[in-house]
């Protein structure tokens, strides 16, 4: 678990992190493990996590313009 949330978060380039798992993916049959890569890839969001015990907080964050007051 620890593994591929790391990888996903460490990934550069999240695109092309997304082209690469969905690659290396194609022939799993329990799940596609392209969750995380995607949401990355596709929002822009900055992740972390924290484990304790059996739970995993997962943290998808973005930056957002303030609208101007119309």
């Amino acid at each position: 678990m620890r593994a591929t949330l790391d990888e996903v978060i460490a990934a550069p380039d999240a695109q092309a992190h997304y082209l690469t798992l969905m690659r290396r993916t194609a022939k799993r049959v329990d799940g596609s493990g392209l969750g995380l890569g995607r949401v990355r890839a596709e929002s822009e969001m900055q992740l972390t996590y924290t484990i304790e015990g059996e739970n995993v907080l997962l943290r998808a964050e973005m930056r957002l313009a303030a609208e101007e007051p119309s």
